[in-house]
């Protein structure tokens, strides 16, 4: 209110402009509600008993905290959060699909430089261990987008194999959307 009172109504001031952190700090997390990656246990929790018909992909760009997603970002730095969930059917070989389709999280455990003049790096994921997911380009900018590809083999038989491009979400302070 001081700094407005100081001001005149017809001069405003103008914002100032948004802080930029540098590419290079980009890190990649991934993570789901602070549980491990067990399949079984996952299932067990009911969570994500839902019905399912397609692969989905959810990444956020988180500037300032992302408790919401169990993940504490350091300050002058960003996060990519990266979870990937897909029907059961898509994930567990012919013989073991269940009466109906549960939906299971996948949650990406990585990190290392987003080399924008490479404009690829790989992460591993950690449900499926011979599996791998790679960031083709990430633009970290207002209005961002991600895209690339993966490709991951389960231990217990299966496959989920695909491409993505997309918006990033902006995070607050709070971790949730806005």
């Amino acid at each position: 209110l001081a700094l407005g009172a100081a001001c005149s109504i017809d001069r405003p001031i103008a914002p100032e402009p948004e802080e930029v952190v540098p590419s290079g700090t980009a890190t990649v997390y991934g993570t789901a509600l602070r549980m491990s990656f067990d399949f079984g246990a996952l299932l067990a929790t009911g969570i994500f008993d839902e019905q399912a018909t397609a692969i989905a992909l959810d990444l956020n760009l988180c500037e300032v905290g992302c408790g919401l997603f169990g993940i504490e970002v350091e300050s002058g730095t960003r996060a990519v959060l990266i979870n990937l969930s897909a029907p059961r059917s898509q994930l567990v070989p012919g013989a073991e699909l269940a009466a109906r389709t549960e939906l299971t999280a996948l949650a990406v455990y990585a990190s290392g430089p987003a080399d924008l003049y490479d404009r690829a790096f790989q992460t591993h994921i950690e449900e499926a261990q011979s599996g791998s997911l790679i960031i083709d380009a990430i633009s970290l900018e207002p209005g961002g987008s991600i895209s690339g590809r993966f490709d991951f083999v389960m231990d217990f038989g299966g496959a989920i194999n695909g491409s993505f491009e997309m918006p990033l979400l902006r995070l607050d302070e709070t971790g949730a959307g806005r």
